[in-house]
């Protein structure tokens, strides 16, 4: 258990000295950033610690990494390249109140979708043509608009 602990804590060292390589960023500059000395991200890289979990958000934000990066974690297979997109901004925010604003137009956006394809259904079990793919035929009355 302990030799997977500290294999674990060596590839998660190696992650983040590649991605803090990848940001052109030195070990001063990391650890400047995320207020710990230059000692820590040194044992951090190497393995001889592990990362603490308080500072993977900074971590993430500095590199510009998801945290599934750096423990290793494959990309949900089921995640389309846009909602993996979507999640990555997603953790990018670091407000509360952007996350739920954002959240708030999500839920709206699928709420207005399931709506549209509830009328779309009902219009055409109403209308052989519209269920045939066919245009509506045009009638000669007048619709007032409100």
């Amino acid at each position: 258990m302990v030799e997977d602990r500290k294999k674990f804590q060596q590839k998660v060292g190696a992650r983040i000295k590649a991605a803090r390589e990848a940001a052109g960023l030195d070990r001063d500059q990391l650890a400047a950033r995320l207020g710990i000395s230059r000692f820590m991200i040194s044992s951090y890289e190497r393995g001889s610690r592990g990362f603490p979990q308080e500072l993977y958000p900074a971590l993430c934000l500095i590199l510009d990494r998801p945290v599934t990066y750096f423990l290793g974690m494959k990309a949900d297979p089921s995640f389309s390249p846009d909602a993996s997109t979507v999640a990555t901004l997603f953790d990018k925010l670091a407000s509360e109140q952007n996350r739920y604003a954002v959240m708030q137009i999500i839920q709206g956006l699928v709420q207005a979708e399931a709506e549209y394809r509830a009328a779309k259904r009902s219009a055409s079990a109403a209308s052989p043509d519209a269920a045939a793919g066919r245009p509506a035929q045009q009638t000669t009355e007048q619709h007032a608009v409100p």
